[in-house]
């Protein structure tokens, strides 16, 4: 998932969690190459554990506690996205992949996809033109782009996320570029960062402080660039 938001000053600040942090770390990259500028440029950026390595990232699903509470259950969600829009996908002259290229999809393929890795061979590699799940996974991997990032980004991350292995968080490119702040706690999980005890009031168990630091981040970033 992920969120943008301009500031009072004219800025445009975009944070990310999860696979939304890989596109909104891909979208800082791209918008810093020459003629790769999209429209709409961001100024500032957050993310949270992020999956920098997606071949790493489809291992760690594919291990027995991550496949039964996190695959198994965003497959589930994605094949029911799928099912309330079958009249779209039926419309074979309207499915088309990104170089506009008619896509021959296998709905009933796509419907008993039982993992996300199902859903990429079936759906996202066609689309995107990809020859296979692994090559989808080996281009979109944001850590081989952060060196390219000239925004001030802030990169979020647990030494014991199952799906983004502590291995696979990017320190050097962080130490190389000027333009990263990354953190990274010992514990945490993925976005599993809760307090040790329910709050003082009695309100919800909530990660006030990942919530605090990314926005203070962000407002800082906005002031400093009026």
């Amino acid at each position: 998932g992920g969120g943008g938001g301009g500031g009072g000053g004219g800025t445009l600040s975009a944070i990310g969690w999860s696979n939304g942090a890989t596109i909104v770390n891909n979208y800082a990259a791209l918008q810093a190459r020459p003629g790769g500028a999209p429209d709409a440029r961001i100024d500032a950026a957050a993310t949270l554990c992020c999956p920098f390595d997606m071949p790493a990232a489809d291992r760690g699903f594919r291990r027995p506690f991550s496949r039964l509470v996190y695959d198994r259950a965003l497959a589930r969600r994605l094949v029911s996205a799928v099912r309330g829009n079958l009249r779209a996908f039926r419309d074979r002259d309207a499915v088309r992949s990104l170089a506009g290229r008619r896509v021959d999809l296998d709905l009933d393929r796509l419907l008993r996809a039982r993992t996300v890795r199902d859903i990429d061979a079936e759906l996202t590699c066609k689309i995107f033109d990809y020859p296979s799940v692994d090559a989808y996974y080996a281009d979109s991997s944001s850590g081989q782009r952060l060196g390219d990032v000239e925004i001030p980004m802030l990169l979020v991350s647990a030494m014991d996320d199952p799906l983004a292995p502590g291995h696979t968080i990017p320190f050097a490119e962080a130490v190389r570029n000027e333009n990263l702040i990354l953190a990274a706690t010992r514990r945490g999980g993925h976005l599993g960062w809760i307090p040790d005890r329910p709050c003082a009031d009695g309100g919800r168990w909530t990660a006030e402080w990942t919530e605090q630091s990314v926005m203070n981040y962000l407002d800082s970033c906005r002031r400093a660039a009026r």
